[in-house]
This record gives structure tokens, sequence and C-alpha cells, in this order.
């Protein structure tokens, strides 16, 4: 075994992800510049089943260009992922796409595909140290695997959140306008609100979504709205329960978690377009059940954007 069959694996694996994704040697990782052709079709399956997972009709966000080879580097890093280093190297050997800019959003849908399953299966990470001018270098040695996955799959950033050091630096405005780009894309506004209807257990992914919607309601409300109105039709009774844990663990003495927090908070955006039209609950019944959150949202004033 070696990095082209390390890769394979985990693209193979990403098609159908179940369980941790698969790890092996990095060993001959020059052979990744000229894959094998079995590694490339397992590339090319991976951006078939997934972009079938999504609902993207093909070309896959109206991308005809190729894929580049971003996505193998990425799952050999993955699977590699215990030899941290060179994993890392591996990862940002390939320059990102920037999709909202020079259109390679068939790169990014298959960086996607295989960094979100991976993603899926790690605990989100602990907060970040304060990192100082004089030991930047030394901290960038020491950034999580997947949060340097997350700084090279750009669709990621939008549809997960950006890295940490970023998002809590406030600079995330390429993610902004990539989704921003990517609602107009064929297909790309359903993966939008599809994914950020579900409940995740991460205060960061879930302040993300808050912030990016709150963009998002000045010339978008309709996308917005379509995030709510498939989180109470399709994901109603989680969300009943975690905004019912959430306002049981706010009530307490102390200082609450910041997870629940952020629970309450997504609903925020949808707040801010209620406060422009008070019937608007009325007029959009598959909304009903979420008066709760709202109430909530309006108690603690969690209205506002997170400070940079």
């Amino acid at each position: 075994m070696n990095g082209d069959s390390t890769a394979r694996r985990v693209l193979t694996w990403a098609a159908s992800p179940s369980g941790a994704p698969p790890s092996g040697p990095l060993s001959r990782t020059t052979g990744l510049a000229r894959p094998t052709d079995a590694t490339l079709e397992a590339a090319r399956e991976l951006l078939r089943t997934g972009a079938g997972r999504a609902g993207l009709p093909a070309p896959v966000l109206g991308d005809r260009g190729p894929a580049g080879a971003g996505v193998i580097l990425l799952a050999a890093a993955i699977g590699g992922r215990s030899l941290t280093k060179p994993a890392a190297r591996l990862a940002t050997a390939v320059a990102a796409p920037r999709p909202h800019a020079d259109g390679r959003w068939n790169d990014a849908a298959a960086r996607h595909f295989v960094v979100a399953p991976f993603l899926g299966t790690v605990a989100p990470p602990p907060p970040l140290p304060v990192v100082y001018p004089a030991s930047t270098a030394a901290s960038a040695r020491e950034v999580p695997l997947p949060e340097v996955l997350l700084s090279h799959s750009p669709l990621t950033r939008v549809l997960h959140r950006p890295p940490l050091q970023e998002l809590r630096a406030g600079t995330t405005d390429p993610d902004v306008r990539t989704a921003m780009e990517l609602i107009t894309r064929p297909g790309g506004r359903a993966l939008l609100t599809t994914t950020f209807a579900a409940w995740r257990k991460s205060a960061e992914v879930l302040g993300w979504r808050s912030d990016l919607m709150q963009l998002l309601v000045i010339g978008h409300p309709d996308v917005v709205i379509d995030v709510y109105v498939l989180a109470r039709t399709v994901h109603g009774e989680e969300w009943d329960e975690r905004i019912r844990v959430a306002r049981r663990e706010l009530s307490r003495p102390g200082l609450p978690t910041d997870l629940h927090l952020q629970t309450v908070r997504f609903w925020a955006p949808l707040a801010q377009i209620r406060a422009r039209n008070g019937g608007f609950l009325r007029e959009h019944p598959y909304l009903d059940g979420c008066q709760r959150a709202l109430q909530l949202v309006d108690r603690y004033r969690l209205g506002a954007r997170r400070a940079a």
C-alpha cells in the first residue's frame, strides 16, 4: 500500500460513508501527481454519488470543468491522518478553488464530498488558544487536520463552517461571497437550505449558519425562509427537543453552554424577518412551532450577529 491506494480507499469510503474512514500509509506520495486509473475512477464515482445524494443535477452546480487533483490529495491526507505533518502538507499541496471568483464549482463539490463525511466522524474541536504574532508560525504547525481540510474545501466552509481561526477573526468575506453565488447555481439553493435546516451538535456550526442567514435576510429572505420551513417540516421533532433542552439550561443559574445559546440563536434571522412583518408567521403556516424558539431569541436578546 502507498499514498495512492490510501487515497483510493478513502474516496471509495466517502462515496458510501459508514463508520470511520479507512487509514493507510503515505509512502510514495509523489505518485499522487499522476494517480492510477483506479484512483481516478474512484474520484469520478465519488463526484457522481455525492452529487446524487445532494440532489445536484449534471453538470455539478453548472460547472463542466474538471474536478482537479485536490480531492485525491485531501483523501490521501484523511487516510494518512495519523501522520499529522505529512497529511497537512498533502492537504495544502494544491491551492483551493475560489468558486465565487474562478467558477470552479466542480472542484469545490468534489472536495466537499470527501471532506464533509470525514468531519462527520470527528468530535467538535476544543477552543483554540490565543495566537500571538510572534508565535504564528509555530501555531500553524499545530492546526488540527480537520481545520486544514476546511481551509482547502470552500464549499464545506459554507455548508459546515469556515476554519475556526478565520471564523473567530471575522475574515469570512470570501465564504459569504461563495454562499451568495452558490444560491444562484443549479441546485445550489436547495443544497444550502437542506443542509442548514438540520440541527448540529456544534456551537460554531450553528453560529456560522445564523451569521450567514442574517446577511442573506437583506437580499434573499426567501432563501432564509426556506431554511426554516425545512427545519420545521423535516426536522421539527429534533428542533423541538433541542429548543426544550436549551430553554431548560438557559434558565439554570450560572453561565449556559455556547451550544445551547447557538441552538436558540440559529432562529435569530427568522426573528429579523418577523420584526419587519408582524403578520409574517400567520402567512406561513409551515413555520408553526417556531414560536418557542423566537420567544427565547427575544428573551435573551440573541438577535445580533456575533462580534468578530
